[in-house]
């Protein structure tokens, strides 16, 4: 199992397309994969199950939000992370192995309101507690699911702190500019201010257009480590265009037959992605549980 963030500073770089497109395509070749939303705008959580369903799972508290407020009681047992997740959570018709763990409005209030909680704990009583709540999430996980992949916010929330815990690795979209380039190299920055070790799996061009000369002047920039870009993980070799289709595969609420109808001649291009996802896990990813754990320890003082 693997757990991957798709996370950028910069908004409007394709971020949430890109997690739900890579996650739709990963479920088509037959894989078990969990999108977790954690970004309290709802964008990945609507683009898979729609309004309606979006806010009933509000209604009846099994967002992702409600599940972490229940992960800090005593009583909390692994069987109940199943009920804050949605199966069939994708709009291709026959495609059962995509879930989906929603988001809420109200994710936005967690920093004040996990302390509350649990107020009756001190600090290091609530790491502890926190930190087998994810040893046993991670658990589930492992079992359940052969991907998971976690859309972000444009910020280093403490959702997206206490994510990065179990995360494997990171894909960062952006636009190929100085600015979302900019946005990707203060995220790093950030990342690494805080102490997370998480590995980059890559960046990730994405809405790059072959007619705009700064657009091809970065996916140069990024095949040869140009000063512009030094220091940020090694793009992708595929290069996600902008595209009607994809746009369209967005915002259309039919029931596709296929990936492949879904996202027209975009399909290949996500196709393409998901493949050197894998194997650039198989590569570069550690495999040994140990360093796993040593790494989530290290990590979990972070989330204060």
């Amino acid at each position: 199992m693997s757990v991957l963030m798709f996370i950028s500073l910069k908004g409007g770089v394709a971020k949430t397309t890109s997690a739900v497109a890579v996650a739709e395509c990963l479920a088509s070749e037959g894989m078990r994969v969990l999108v977790i939303d954690a970004d309290h705008q709802c964008s990945a959580s609507e683009l898979l199950l729609g309004e309606e369903q979006v806010v009933r799972c509000d209604k009846r508290k099994t967002t992702l939000y409600d599940m972490l407020v229940q992960m800090t009681k005593d009583d909390f047992e692994v069987e109940e992370f199943e009920r804050f997740v949605v199966p069939n959570g994708s709009n291709i018709i026959g495609l059962k192995t995509l879930s989906v763990l929603p988001s809420s409005l109200r994710l936005d209030d967690w920093q004040v309101n996990r302390l509350k909680a649990r107020d009756d704990l001190s600090g290091d009583d609530y790491v502890r507690l926190w930190r087998k709540r994810i040893r046993q999430f991670r658990l589930w996980l492992s079992a359940t699911f052969h991907y998971v992949i976690i859309d972000c916010p444009p910020s280093v929330a403490i959702q997206v702190k206490q994510m990065l815990i179990l995360t494997d690795g990171i894909v960062i979209p952006s636009v190929p500019d100085r600015l979302s380039v900019r946005g990707a190299q203060f995220l790093i920055n950030r990342l690494q201010k805080a102490g997370f070790k998480t590995p980059y799996i890559g960046m990730l061009w994405s809405m790059a257009r072959s007619d705009v000369a700064v657009h091809k002047q970065y996916i140069e920039f990024g095949k040869v480590d140009a000063p512009l870009i030094q220091g940020l993980p090694a793009p992708f070799s595929t290069v996600i265009p902008h595209m009607a289709a994809i746009t369209k595969a967005a915002e259309d609420r039919q029931c596709p037959n296929t990936f492949a109808s879904k996202y027209g001649v975009g399909a290949k291009y996500y196709r393409d992605v998901c493949h050197e996802i894998v194997r650039r896990l198989e590569w570069e990813m550690p495999t040994d549980s140990s360093s796993k754990e040593a790494s989530s320890k290290a990590q979990t003082s972070s989330i204060h």
